[in-house]
């Protein structure tokens, strides 16, 4: 292993680390936890946190081991292919972190609205000329405080607004799919360091399935063009060794990390080759930041289970057109086609041409109210 840069530490500045490795750990303390927490103790006792970024070339490398650094470095981990360029990785990452003018920036609401599993987990930094997206879930609604908090140069600085928190907002679905690609992320770095669990495997199947992000156990064929050559990449990975499996996790869950994009979480989106009976047809699409799959030629919602209440309704009826008055976030998901099966909250609704053609006031008020 090796250092590539160590800046010195001064009043005022922000020190940072860029570790390159080509290996695994040869001699001392070979611990991955050892290691990560001898780096992160280090940085503490110098009066400054140093921000660890880490770069591993090549897949004989601890995996694991790089991505603890970075994490509890509160930096980036990079994995770059033998193929890749390595100075390019260095200085794209380096020319990010020119001038940091804001560090520790913490986010708070006061009010009856509450902040749950923001990302990133920690303190974050603002350099020159970039931009800090958060990313998390609130509950309850109205107005409310936002603190923003920081440190510029040593010296604490804070920023105040009055927000308005809605209920429910319909109108940027995209920012749940750049939560749970995040999500899905920081879940992956945690099972290769504490290894599998039911529940951690769960919850990274459910965001993948529900989100359409390609994980360790989903992967979808998507409608870019320019994704579809990465079917070979799928069937590649089937046949991969233990240790590049492992690499290739590592490289998608860093980039699923600091995905701040739908054109970045869209460009990381692999999926597999069609099956032999659907040859020139894709089976999955994403419409209105929901994953359809199509299943005995329906497009099916990722997140419908078997038991969920369903309404079905017969394509362009007065039914479908009141549903699309009340619902007109469903007018790009109705638009894929006469069979459509879509999910809300808590129940489903189907077009069909067995499907009811019109609906009673009842019935449209339970449909509105599960969406």
């Amino acid at each position: 292993m090796r250092e590539a840069v160590r800046p010195s530490i001064s009043a005022g500045r922000l020190p940072l680390v860029l570790f390159l490795t080509d290996g695994e750990p040869t001699i001392g303390d070979r611990s991955p936890e050892a290691l990560a927490a001898i780096a992160s103790n280090a940085g503490r006792s110098e009066g400054a946190r140093r921000r660890i970024f880490t770069f591993g070339l090549g897949s004989d490398v601890n995996v694991s081991l790089l991505e603890q650094l970075a994490l509890d470095g509160r930096g980036t981990a990079q994995f770059v292919r033998p193929d890749e360029s390595v100075e390019r990785m260095v200085g794209i990452v380096a020319n990010r972190l020119v001038d940091p003018v804001l560090t520790d920036v913490r986010v708070r609401v006061e009010g009856d609205v509450k902040l749950s599993k923001l990302l990133p987990t920690q303190p974050a930094d603002i350099f020159a000329d970039r931009d800090l997206v958060l990313l998390g879930r609130y509950s309850g609604h109205g107005s409310a405080r936002v603190v923003v908090e920081g440190m510029r140069r040593g010296a604490p600085v804070q920023w105040t607004s009055t927000i308005d928190f809605p209920e429910r907002d319909r109108q940027n679905p995209f920012v749940a799919r750049l939560w749970a690609t995040q999500r899905v992320g920081f879940l992956s770095a945690d099972r290769r360091k504490n290894g599998a669990s039911k529940e951690i495997d769960d919850e990274i199947r459910s965001l993948g399935e529900r989100y359409g992000i390609p994980t360790e156990f989903t992967s979808y064929l998507v409608t870019e063009p320019s994704n579809r050559i990465a079917a070979q990449a799928v069937r590649d990975a089937s046949v991969m060794g233990a240790a590049a499996r492992r690499f290739e996790s590592a490289k998608a869950a860093s980039a699923q990390r600091v995905a701040t994009s739908m054109a970045v979480v869209d460009s990381m989106a692999v999926g597999a080759s069609p099956p032999p009976s659907a040859a020139g047809r894709l089976s999955t699409q994403r419409v209105g930041g929901r994953t359809f799959v199509l299943r005995d030629g329906v497009w099916t919602d990722a997140r419908y289970r078997p038991d969920m209440p369903t309404t079905a309704i017969r394509p362009f009826s007065q039914a479908y057109f009141e549903v699309l008055d009340r619902l007109p976030e469903l007018r790009q998901v109705f638009a894929i086609g006469a069979r459509v099966l879509v999910v809300g909250k808590d129940r489903a609704i189907s077009l069909s041409d067995n499907g009811a053609a019109q609906l009673t006031a009842a019935e449209l008020k339970t449909i509105v109210a599960a969406w």
